[in-house]
């Protein structure tokens, strides 16, 4: 039986629509690439620019005026109440009745029974995003994590809670060519640059102890879909980064554009302060596309890959993370044939979002037949 097929389904998400993607965007990309109509219901005060109103995207942008502020200060009865009757109202306004409700967004519409007959996704991909976990747990006919712990949080409530790992998106890389200058090493970093947990006396120790080598930096560092609020000191680091000679910023760039950055560069690293938050660390979405390039990965430790071998180059201090970039370094330099890359994009190639949606989908059918 196949579910996820020719169905109505509404995403709802944390993060706006934009240049920057999580895995938010790219499961409702690729259900629309399926046969699927997918709506996406944009975050509180998430715009819809007109840049978007005209490109022909793979989804329907929703703007959130359904929102109903302090709904979990609400007796039941009313809440659910309001809620079935904002769903209602948004089902009207888009003339459509949806089949199955996807859910990133534990703060809104928690009560996913609250759009009658539809089937109903609890999909946690961080671990403190706990705003109604119970809830929205309770309520949905199925509960997904990318973290253990998310899985065993959400069990508790809904017996129906499986790990499912982060996506890996196979795009075709875009024409992008990196000004590169010849015969230096070169290291990417890909992400947002204003997230509270980035470990920065790491990033900036390793940029001082290798001048030979030229590190770009991919991501958003000012106001853009993943951040309607600049953070402040976050920017201070990026302004004391892009001090360095050997520094490279490049700002927020398209999926296709990061894997041909990927294709071009030598290295690639990242480095979060894992060891004081690790259970929300444990797992990051970029870590699959990092993996997917085949290229060595330089980082932090992250728990879900604690027990694989050879997909990442692992560091618990900075010390530790210095030596492993100059030891991916040094292999570089002579010729070293890495043994590990056809195993790094075997395993992203079982995780891709086709292959995800597929394993999602056979959990539906279990649930629903």
């Amino acid at each position: 039986m196949k579910f996820l097929q020719g169905k109505n389904i509404l995403v709802i998400s944390p993060e706006a629509w934009g240049t920057s993607m999580l895995s938010k965007h790219h499961y409702a990309r690729t259900l629309a690439r399926s046969g699927n109509r997918v709506w996406f219901l944009q975050p509180p005060g998430a715009p819809i620019s007109e840049t978007l109103r005209s490109e022909a995207l793979p989804v329907i942008l929703l703007k959130d005026i359904y929102l109903f502020r302090g709904a979990r200060f609400f007796p039941d009865a009313i809440r659910k109440f309001v809620f079935r009757k904002l769903a209602r109202r948004m089902q009207n306004d888009t003339d459509v009745k949806f089949d199955l409700i996807w859910n990133f967004d534990n703060s809104r519409f928690f009560d996913l029974d609250c759009f009658e007959g539809a089937f109903g996704i609890h999909h946690r991909m961080d671990f403190h995003y706990v705003f109604q976990n119970e809830r929205a747990s309770r309520s949905a006919n199925l509960c997904l994590g990318v973290i253990q712990g998310i899985v065993d949080d959400m069990k508790q409530y809904n017996p129906h809670s499986y790990f499912i790992q982060h996506g890996y998106a196979e795009l075709k890389p875009a024409s992008y060519k990196m000004q590169k200058r010849a015969g230096r090493l070169s290291a990417l970093y890909i992400g947002n640059l204003l997230v509270t947990y980035i470990n920065w006396s790491w990033i900036h120790a390793l940029v001082l102890a290798r001048p030979d080598v030229d590190f770009y930096f991919a991501g958003s560092y000012g106001k853009g879909n993943l951040n309607p609020k600049v953070n402040t000191t976050q920017q201070a680091e990026v302004r004391k980064l892009k001090e360095k000679p050997n520094v490279i910023l490049l700002g927020e760039r398209t999926p296709e554009e990061l894997h041909a950055m990927m294709e071009q560069v030598d290295i690639l690293f990242a480095a979060y302060r894992a060891a004081e938050f690790p259970d929300i660390l444990a797992n990051s979405h970029k870590v699959m596309s990092y993996i997917g390039s085949g290229k060595p990965v330089v980082c932090h430790e992250i728990r879900e890959y604690a027990h694989t071998t050879g997909l990442l180059h692992m560091a618990h201090d900075k010390d530790q993370y210095l030596k492993l970039f100059d030891e991916v370094a040094a292999d570089i330099t002579a010729g070293v044939i890495d043994p590990d890359v056809a195993n790094r994009k075997a395993f992203a190639a079982g995780n891709t979002y086709d292959k995800q949606i597929a394993r999602i989908d056979e959990l539906i059918s279990s649930i629903v037949q």
